[in-house]
């Protein structure tokens, strides 16, 4: 986007930045820009929305606290890495979850 002299003070510019911004909004909507950007954020909010409501689901599960506790330990102590100890999380997620469903 082209750089623009503006003053809200004096009025200098401003019908020239509502055109650049018009154009801008025109381009990108006839590019497909915009809704490539939509897309990405949906996706994005989707994956965040998903993270939190795991956690929370996670942090509500008694079996759940106590087995990220045992792993914080092991976790505190090096006896294990955070990627290995949040695969062994995640799988105990997994499997209380399974069991609830069955």
């Amino acid at each position: 986007p082209p750089v623009l002299l503006v003053s809200a003070q004096t009025g200098v510019g401003i019908p020239e930045l509502w055109k650049t911004i018009a154009d801008y909004q025109r381009y990108a909507e006839s590019s497909g820009h915009y809704a490539e950007k939509r897309r990405l954020q949906n996706r994005y909010w989707m994956w965040k929305y998903l993270r939190e409501r795991v956690l929370e689901a996670a942090g509500k599960n008694s079996s759940v606290k106590r087995r990220a506790e045992e792993i914080q330990n092991s976790l505190d102590c090096g006896l294990v890495a955070p990627r290995v100890a949040a695969g062994e999380l995640w799988k105990h997620i997994v499997g209380s979850v399974d069991s609830e469903d069955g």
